[in-house]
């Protein structure tokens, strides 16, 4: 480690003044658009910078291309320091606040012969289309037409991003002129099939059905009978709906015989004849289709339309069959009051093992919605004598009181999990049991717990559960228990294994008063080639060089509060490998390739990020297939480097994974450096905490969305975004712009690190489950090492571990001085 560089002093930022809050002096009258004020401001700022009295009617757009260049210039030939890309960054994004207001306002300019201003102009265009920036919506108005940018875009560049441009804000009948010029200059290449699907999006987005299945009409026609992609089933169903629409009932019914075969969506086809049958009034064929519709796509809403419509009427009446069919919707849509209706039907007529299969059923979808008391309330009755106590049973029902705070009752279920489930249930059982009376402080039974474990065959997680029985004994005071348990773990064959054995008896020799043991302990850890303690020893000796004693872990952690609250971000410099390719991304010639290669990258590229930042996962995917399978990207550090260069450092980073050994820059790069710097410098949080946490949330992909609904580097709910935003004064969206979703990040930490004054692996576990998780699960007894392996989610604690790892990675490669 190079932490000497970094004093471990009392500096202190200014104090604050009682009652200033200079967040809130920063946001606009109720009333104001506030984008509009910034933009405006932005305009006011670069004039001033420009020594221009006001923003020109014509702007001087030969001027800003100059400075422009000179940013550019500045920041990959000068040096690498994260102050300087903060500058440049802010300069950048003037310049383009500044343009925008400028287009916004007045004509498109003409400028005949200046090829350079032109194809400046032309370039912050396209990649404002590209990033989607909403600071150009103004823009996109009769001002921007395909006939109106002939001198721009004399090739048709603009038209695809365009497109997608006005149809992801909702503006179809603007889209559609640009659509036709993408298809006009796309006829016969691979792109035909993106264009007809923008086509459809845009005529079903304008609300006309009729209209959208005249077009659907002559889309088919000219991709043939048997196209099977997705475009074209909508078309298929949109052309249905128009026919049925129109009355045109026979014409609907012949196309749907005719699309059957093609038709890998049978619920479009399902949904067609019943949607003919009801405008025809057979009643009784519409109802035998929705039946046949919820047998085949219970979560359907045609299912849950029938679910609703029966019990209105009761259960009672109905078939046997039909009645499991409706169990079936309501366990499919979470449905728990017919569910329980439902079962309370069934019941008498089902035989034993029917019923525990139904009540199995059941308590699992009552569980899955967290419905504790319900599904008490079921096995103190219904579900009492039913099930057998079988391991799926019973590990539900411990699960289930150990959720409701009933630990007397939850461990007779898990005991009973123990003896009669295989060996896979009752491994689970037994870990479960332990990690609950870890939780509920109770050690001495933990320990025992996972004595059990370990001698029922632990499997992958033997060294998991010696390390956790260390840590109870040592919770107990028994330092002599606590050490043969770490020892186990510091003589296994894996790196990370041996470090946290051999941490953890550093702090068995703490605890017993030994400190050269402790010292010996701690650098044995240290000389592991990885893992989180490997890091956690090292820094810890760093720590020691600048006073803080390896026996004080508190005053460690009070060290690490202080240097990711003071960032410093002018003795942090950029991996010096990957100032190299962001040289290239800025617009530098990669020399080592052809300009065909190279040209045929960067339209690959170009194309990817265009529909990642739209949210077309089915392009993207294909077009990500199409850049990584090009020979010109190169192999090994060659390829991680192009394609960082490109603008990929999710793909860069991912590709250096697959490395054996290489560069630790390669696998831990600096993108997006301005606005990580500029975002580090306005929240006092340190860069590399903000890189971190991005490589764990998102691995660098700017347009990434979670199955929960997370968007962007930073991995950020938008009701989340809203609220920072709001408290903040900042922009909340788009949030796949890496500015915005990188400034909300450093917000949200800078509120987390405000609110809670404790120690760094609080403030990392609240941002991945919140304050109030975090908080549960920290008790003042306890040292912060300690709360981080009792941390309750097994996600969060290593989320914890792999963030301070990759943490002290990044300080290790960026605090080093300037070449």
């Amino acid at each position: 480690m190079r932490l000497s560089k970094v004093s471990l002093g009392s500096k202190r930022r200014p104090r604050r003044v009682a009652g200033e809050n200079p967040e809130k002096a920063r946001r606009f009258p109720i009333g104001i658009d506030a984008r509009a004020v910034r933009v405006a401001l932005a305009g006011v700022s670069l004039a001033l910078l420009f020594g221009c009295s006001r923003v020109e009617a014509q702007p001087p757009y030969a001027e800003w291309a100059a400075r422009w260049g000179e940013a550019r210039l500045r920041a990959h030939e000068g040096p690498r320091n994260l102050a300087v890309w903060a500058e440049i960054d802010s300069i950048e994004s003037a310049l383009v606040d500044s343009l925008s207001l400028a287009l916004g306002e007045g004509p498109l300019p003409s400028f005949g012969a200046d090829s350079a201003s032109t194809g400046w102009l032309r370039a912050r265009l396209d990649e404002a289309l590209l990033l989607g920036d909403p600071r150009f919506d103004r823009l996109f108005g009769p001002n921007w037409t395909p006939d109106q940018v002939e001198s721009l875009d004399p090739g048709g560049r603009f038209a695809l991003p365009t497109a997608l441009f006005l149809l992801e804000r909702n503006r179809p009948a603007e889209a559609l002129p640009w659509i036709d010029r993408y298809r006009a200059t796309t006829a016969g290449s691979t792109d035909t099939e993106v264009a007809r699907a923008l086509e459809l999006d845009a005529a079903l987005a304008a609300g006309d059905t009729l209209a959208a299945a005249a077009r659907a009409e002559r889309i088919l026609a000219e991709a043939g009978v048997g196209e099977k992609s997705d475009w074209a089933m909508r078309a298929r169903e949109t052309l249905v709906w128009g026919a049925v629409l129109a009355g045109r009932l026979e014409e609907a019914e012949r196309r749907v015989a005719q699309w059957e075969p093609v038709s890998e969506q049978s619920l479009f086809v399902l949904r067609a004849r019943r949607r003919i049958a009801q405008v025809r009034g057979e009643q009784v064929r519409s109802d035998e289709l929705r039946l046949a519709i919820a047998r085949e796509y219970p979560a359907s809403r045609e299912a849950r339309g029938l679910l609703e419509a029966r019990a209105r009427t009761g259960f009672s009446e109905l078939s046997r069959a039909e009645r499991q069919l409706l169990f079936t919707v309501a366990e499919a849509t979470i449905d728990v009051p017919r569910l329980l209706a439902l079962d309370a039907a069934l019941a008498p007529e089902l035989n034993d093992p029917e019923r525990r299969a139904l009540a199995l059923r059941g308590a699992r979808l009552l569980y899955k919605a967290k419905q504790y008391s319900l599904l008490r309330a079921q096995f103190a009755g219904p579900w009492r004598e039913a099930p057998r106590p079988d391991g799926d049973w019973s590990l539900l029902v411990a699960r289930t009181y150990r959720n409701a705070g009933a630990p007397d009752t939850m461990a007779t279920w898990f005991e009973t999990a123990a003896e009669v489930s295989s060996a896979e249930d009752r491994a689970t059982a037994l870990w479960e049991w332990a990690r609950e009376h870890e939780y509920l402080r109770d050690f001495g039974t933990a320990d025992t717990l996972y004595g059990r474990f370990l001698d029922a065959g632990p499997g992958k997680k033997r060294n998991d559960a010696l390390i956790r029985r260390g840590l109870c004994r040592l919770l107990l005071g028994r330092t002599d228990a606590a050490r043969r348990a770490f020892a186990l773990v510091a003589e296994g064959e894996g790196a990370a294994d041996r470090a946290a054995g051999r941490f953890w008896l550093y702090r068995v020799a703490l605890a017993e008063g030994n400190i050269e043991l402790a010292r010996s302990e701690l650098r044995q850890a240290a000389a592991q080639s990885g893992g989180y303690y490997a890091h956690r020893a090292r820094t810890a000796l760093a720590f020691a060089a600048e006073g803080i004693s390896i026996a004080d872990p508190e005053g460690y952690w009070a060290a690490v509060r202080r240097l990711i609250e003071r960032p410093e971000i002018e003795q942090a410099n950029l991996v010096a490998s990957m100032a190299r390719a962001g040289a290239l991304a800025a617009g530098a010639r990669d020399t080592s390739l052809s300009a065909s290669d190279e040209a045929r990258l960067r339209e690959r590229a170009e194309r990817l990020l265009l529909f990642r930042r739209h949210d077309r996962a089915e392009w993207a995917d294909a077009a990500r297939r199409r850049l990584e399978g090009s020979s010109a990207l190169g192999e090994e550090a060659i390829r991680v480097r192009r394609l960082f260069a490109l603008g990929f450092p999710d793909l860069a980073v991912r590709s250096a994974f697959r490395l054996s050994g290489g560069e630790a820059s390669l696998r831990h790069p600096t993108p997006y450096a301005g606005a990580v710097a500029d975002a580090a410098r306005q929240r006092s949080i340190a860069p590399e905490l903000l890189w971190a946490i991005m490589r764990r949330e998102s691995v660098f992909e700017s347009s990434v969305r979670s199955h929960a609904g997370a968007v962007g580097l930073m991995q950020f709910m938008p009701t989340t975004a809203e609220q920072t935003a709001a408290r903040r004064g900042i922009p909340a969206a788009p949030l796949r712009s890496p500015r915005v979703n990188l400034g909300l990040g450093a917000a949200h930490l800078r509120d987390l690190a405000d609110d809670e004054p404790g120690p760094v692996p609080i403030l990392i576990a609240a941002y991945n489950a919140g304050i109030e998780n975090a908080r549960r699960w920290y008790s003042a007894a306890e040292d912060p090492d300690l709360y981080i392996e009792r941390i309750g989610y097994r996600e969060t604690r290593e989320y914890v571990m792999l963030v301070l790892e990759a943490y002290w990675i990044y300080r290790d490669l960026l605090r080093v001085q300037a070449p």
